[in-house]
């Protein structure tokens, strides 16, 4: 009697490891995938950075030619 008895807690906590253990395979698997998503989403973060500051430094060019140009402009018409 005492064997069957310990021989089904044996395999009933078999059972529960071998339960945790999926658990923890597909935790594990579920925390591989955030990370490689996180990385994912910070690389395309960092190119639409970098995107943006290019695009502030055409914006900056071209402020500056208008201005050079609006320059130009008074200058001519003050002489004209």
């Amino acid at each position: 009697m005492f064997k069957t008895v310990f021989g089904k807690m044996l395999d009933r906590l078999e059972a529960i490891e071998k339960r945790l253990g999926a658990i923890e395979a597909s935790h594990a698997a579920a925390l591989q995938q955030a990370q490689e998503r996180e990385l994912a989403l910070r690389e395309q973060l960092e190119r639409k950075r970098g995107e943006l500051e290019a695009l502030g430094a055409q914006g900056l060019h071209v402020v500056e030619q208008l201005d050079i140009a609006r320059q130009r402009i008074r200058e001519l018409e003050g002489k004209g």
